[in-house]
């Protein structure tokens, strides 16, 4: 294919914005990640901040200005088990304080699935859930967990 041509070509992409609930107690932050179909990276970008602004204003939360975007490797629609999204960030931390660091700080808004996690086997979700909202659910975190893994793990 011709690079004219791959210009006008839409791919898949996912963008993370980064929201503040000012008006809920903690002031937690929200990671959110949305899908667009778009020409370019900047584009792709451009769409995911605008419905973010309007999520924000709509929702009483505040964006924070932070988009991230990776384009799915995927040809066609996305479909089960296509990567959405991955970063890689260099650390001088080791796994056991990268993953309480970046993923179980403890104030996580989040449950286990009904496999529990290592050490439960029953499920835990919050009673009381982000204003109404489902929490997030983890399956239980394991190392050795094929590619693709959820962005949240709940560790015993």
């Amino acid at each position: 294919m011709a690079a004219a041509d791959m210009a006008d070509e839409k791919s898949w992409y996912a963008v993370r914005c980064v929201f503040q609930w000012d008006a809920w107690a903690g002031t937690p932050y929200e990671e959110r990640l949305t899908l667009w179909q778009a020409i370019s990276m900047d584009q792709a970008i451009a769409r995911a901040e605008g419905e973010a602004r309007t999520y924000a204003r709509e929702n009483g939360h505040r964006y924070l200005e932070l988009a991230q975007c990776y384009r799915l490797a995927t040809a066609g629609r996305p479909d089960d088990g296509d990567e959405v999204f991955s970063l890689l960030r260099d650390s001088p931390l080791d796994e056991e304080a990268y993953l309480d660091h970046y993923f179980d700080s403890g104030h996580e808004h989040q449950g286990t699935t009904t496999e529990g996690s290592r050490g439960s086997p029953q499920a835990h979700v919050p009673a009381k859930s982000l204003l109404g909202l489902q929490p997030i659910v983890s399956r239980p975190f394991t190392r050795a967990g094929p590619p693709g893994c959820p962005l949240t793990g709940q560790r015993a």
